[in-house]
């Protein structure tokens, strides 16, 4: 005998609310295991933020902001201003790195850049920027490539086959340059392609072994972990996670990296969780809480996620709803905005069952402004609501038309494709069309079975499917669905519903005459709900009890004030009285003293006000001429004023055309360096231009005295030549830094001997600053004694020093010696008699700086030159 569609519906409208959410916050977790399991867990959007602002250098602030960059790509939902936003960041990372010009920045701003490009699927952008790359950048780019198409929906072949091929480029490229770590770790994501395709089992642990071999050969640990995770999750949706898992965490515990190995800790809680233990689960959900937060983590909410989904099963709403408001804080507060739709619905259906109306309404308006804004997928928990309505108020068919329009319009995903059918079958239930009914409810059943996964969502599909037979009264049906929701016992399924099912399984066996067993799931379901009932009803009664006391004392109190109140009052009155009594006899004597004494002094009074009347006259015939007076002044003063107006606005007009002519001039200031810098930009590319004739003209020489002459030419023309580069790469046009001028020139003229890897240079200088003007002889008497101690100071086999320092001496002249470690001066050396060019160069500049220079031999040659600076 079946039941008025009246109780039917009312009965379901029960099973599908707690049905419906627990079966959407699995699917949260299921897909925030993909979706979400790589998010920046440490840092949040507003610190990265005030850290790049103060951030003390350049490069800090292209790594902060390719850091913030990344974290809109990996913690925000995937919209349009998310990726503008992080290219704008991009951009920014640009223009600082061209001051600096780094190449570790660089490559860091092209991932970065490729991230954002395969987000837009501008394929043809990155392949051009892979073909444009070399060394660890060109794995990386291909490695990111390759991951995108792997982990696109779906198992398209054509994804999988760009995938491989990206990963097998990477590979071959970094074993021919000797990188095995690169070479390596795109194996592991060849066996992730492995995986996707569905190869055998044998194939896979073959070339998985092969990978962990080469691990160890190379010791490479971390990517040994990185295998090893690779495989547990592929074992974490076909058969027990744990040992592929635990071999993952302590091989993070050898590397000594706790993140990681707290990350395998917490995939290991949730296949507990999807297992329904969920007191391991909790244990080691709570154990990595503590390491993330001992750890300064701040993104939190998918740990707190697991928390919410283990008090849900348990039944614990209150902890559930705790949770909750903890996990949408964190993600508010770091601008992590993953997931955080679907924990506000969550939540709102959390407060709903609570009976908490206007909280829930709240959250769920907030859930909906915010899918509006991000143009979210299907809002799954918004069109049940919509629906339960429609429902309720007898509009199944205008049901069904909202549904058929949803599925145009938004991206099919996991969730829609198990509450779709469940809506559809609860609309077809109302118009009294079981067989469609039971259609779109195996529809379900299909689901959880091809995904195999033998979860809460697993058994709630099988619960659900059994209501539907024992309220249509098809016993023998419900029978075998009940056995599997009981087979996975109250781990898995809360107890209210437990209690439910157990009073379906007592018709079940009424049904086929079974009445022992019947009564006894009679009395479980009995006993349950009675717990519930009365748990529920002792804790109405202590709040009642609680409210009665506290109106009880309150009453009370009022009593004893208003009884005090009402004695001070007497007691007040009393004293009042004879206060009155005092005050009017005091008043009566005053009030008669002061009559007589107000009389006499009226007499004396008129006296003296006919008097000051007759003053006041003469006074005020005074006051008026010194008024008339004083309009005249004024008048003068306001002439005066109007005088002092127009000077201040001649003076406001002239401080406006000197400012003016200031802007002028500070634009014609920075021309005129610009200009400057300019000219010494095109007088060091001329002097780098005649360097290359020269170069290409001694090529053709066979003398080598004429090539000699030549390259002494190259290099001297080079000491001029840096001076001009270090000008105009300066913001100081005037001076140039001694030391750092010294230590660029010696390297050069080294340069120029080629292959001369004898000579090593000791630098030690005293810096001070020196014009253009003094610079270019410094720089011609330092090439002349670097080069002939290059020259002539040394034999083939010898190594030679060449050692440079400086000092201020006791006159405050700059003193700069250059020594050498080689065969020394003649023993008849005379500078002055000397027919050396270089000596006689040396000499000739020296005088030029208006210094003095010496030779001498000390170990080797020595030449000292002091001049003022």
């Amino acid at each position: 005998m079946t039941k008025p569609p009246e109780q039917k519906m009312k009965i379901l409208q029960q099973i599908r609310r707690p049905y419906y959410r627990a079966c959407f916050t699995v699917l949260i977790m299921l897909c925030g295991y993909q979706g979400y399991g790589q998010i920046d867990l440490k840092n949040s959007l507003p610190d990265l933020k005030t850290q790049f602002r103060n951030a003390a250098d350049d490069k800090s602030r292209i790594r902060l902001a390719v850091t913030i960059g990344g974290f809109f790509l990996t913690n925000k939902e995937r919209y349009e201003m998310v990726e503008d936003s992080a290219g704008k960041y991009v951009t920014v990372a640009e223009s600082i790195n061209k001051n600096i010009n780094d190449k570790a920045s660089a490559d860091l701003i092209a991932i970065l850049q490729a991230r954002i490009l395969l987000r837009k699927e501008k394929f043809a952008a990155v392949n051009e920027m892979i073909g444009k790359a070399s060394g660890a950048l060109f794995c990386q780019l291909h490695a990111l490539a390759g991951n995108y198409f792997l982990e696109k929906p779906g198992e398209d072949k054509s994804d999988l086959d760009i995938a491989e091929g990206h990963f097998l480029t990477a590979q071959s490229y970094a074993h021919n340059k000797g990188m095995p770590s690169i070479e390596l770790i795109n194996m592991v994501y060849r066996y992730n392609v492995m995986i996707e395709r569905r190869k055998d089992e044998q194939s896979c642990e073959t070339f998985l072994k092969q990978v962990l071999n080469l691990c160890e050969s190379y010791r490479l640990p971390y990517i040994r972990l990185k295998a090893l995770q690779a495989k547990a999750i592929h074992d974490f949706y076909h058969r027990n996670l744990v040992g592929s898992m635990y071999k993952a965490e302590i091989a993070a515990r050898a590397v000594h990296d706790v993140p990681e190995e707290t990350f395998c800790r917490k995939q290991i809680a949730d296949y507990y969780l999807r297992q329904g233990n969920l007191d391991s689960a909790e244990i080691n959900l709570n154990r990595v809480l503590k390491v993330y937060q001992s750890l300064g983590y701040k993104n939190l909410q998918f740990t707190y996620d697991l928390l919410v989904a283990t008090a849900m099963v348990r039944g614990n709403l209150d902890q559930a709803m705790r949770y909750s408001l903890t996990l949408i804080s964190i993600a508010e507060s770091t601008g992590t905005d993953i997931a955080l739709n679907g924990f506000y619905s969550r939540l709102a259906g959390i407060c709903k069952d609570l009976g908490l109306d206007r909280q829930s309404a709240m959250w769920y308006k907030k859930w909906r402004d915010a899918a509006v804004l991000k143009k979210a997928n299907f809002p799954q928990q918004a069109y049940f609501e919509l629906a339960d309505e429609m429902l309720a108020a007898g509009k199944p068919r205008q049901v069904l038309n909202m549904l058929d329009s949803a599925q145009k319009l938004f991206k099919h995903d996991e969730i829609t494709a198990y509450f779709l059918p469940q809506l559809r079958s609860n609309c077809y239930e109302a118009l009294h069309k079981t067989d469609s009914a039971e259609f779109f409810n195996k529809v379900i059943i299909n689901q959880v079975e091809v995904r195999g996964l033998k979860d809460y969502l697993y058994y709630s599909a099988y619960k659900r499917m059994a209501s539907f037979y024992v309220l249509h009264g098809q016993f023998s049906k419900a029978a075998p669905f009940l056995k599997m929701v009981f087979d996975a016992g109250g781990a898995v399924v809360p107890a209210a519903e437990m209690a439910l099912l157990y009073s379906f399984q007592s018709k079940v066996d009424s049904a086929r005459g079974n009445y022992l067993s019947a009564l006894n799931y009679f009395k479980k379901s009995k006993n349950i709900s009675d717990s519930i009932y009365n748990a529920k009803k002792l804790e109405q009664t202590k709040r009642l009890q609680l409210q009665f006391a506290t109106a009880e004392r309150d009453r009370e109190n009022l009593d004893l004030r208003n009884r005090n109140n009402l004695q001070n009052s007497e007691l007040e009155k009393g004293m009042l009285h004879r206060k009155l009594i005092s005050i009017a006899l005091g008043a009566f004597v005053l009030i008669s003293g002061l009559m007589l004494y107000f009389y006499r002094v009226k007499l004396k009074t008129n006296r003296l006000l006919h008097k000051s009347q007759q003053e006041i006259h003469n006074q005020n015939e005074q006051l008026k001429a010194s008024q008339e007076e004083i309009t005249a002044q004024n008048e003068q003063l306001k002439l005066h004023q109007d005088e002092i107006n127009a000077r201040n606005e001649q003076l406001r007009a002239n401080q406006e055309e000197i400012s003016l002519q200031n802007d002028q001039l500070n634009q014609l200031l920075q021309e005129k360096e610009w200009l400057i810098k300019e000219i010494h930009h095109r007088v060091k590319n001329n002097l780098q231009i005649i360097s290359s004739l020269l170069n290409t003209q001694a090529s053709y020489l066979d003398s080598e005295q004429a090539v000699a002459a030549i390259r002494d030419s190259q290099n001297r023309m080079q000491a001029i030549s840096i001076v001009h580069q270090r000008l105009y790469q300066s913001d100081d046009l005037a001076t140039i830094s001694i030391r750092l001028y010294i230590k660029e020139l010696s390297e050069c003229i080294l340069d120029s001997f080629h292959g001369n890897n004898r000579i090593k240079f000791k630098i030690n200088l005293t810096d001070a600053l020196l014009d253009t003007a003094r610079t270019v002889p410094l720089g011609l008497i330092l090439n002349e004694a670097i080069t002939n101690s290059v020259k002539y100071a040394f034999d083939k086999t010898t190594t030679g020093i060449i050692t440079l320092s400086s000092s201020i001496t006791d006159d405050n002249l700059y003193e700069l010696v250059i020594r050498d470690n080689g065969r020394g001066l003649p023993d008849d050396f005379d500078m002055y008699a000397c027919n050396s060019l270089g000596v006689n160069m040396i000499i000739g500049l020296t005088d030029q700086l208006g210094g003095r220079v010496s030779f001498a031999t000390d170990g080797g040659t020595v030449i000292a030159i002091a001049f003022p600076v």
